[in-house]
């Protein structure tokens, strides 16, 4: 009783591989983006606003 070849493995794991690179980086994107990048630049253009402010006061 002979067993027949395995084929399509390699494929099969390239794709699952290149599924999983570009959905974990894609998440990992998104979290760095609202996760860090707007709260910090919304802190940053309101504290440029504070200052604006406090000059036009002066």
């Amino acid at each position: 009783m002979a067993v027949g070849p395995i084929t399509g493995t390699f494929k099969r794991q390239i794709i699952v591989d290149f599924s999983t690179i570009l959905g974990l980086g894609t998440a990992g994107g998104l979290v760095w983006w609202f996760g860090y990048h707007k709260p910090a630049f919304k802190q940053r253009d309101e504290y440029y606003k504070k200052l604006a402010a406090e000059k036009l006061s002066e």
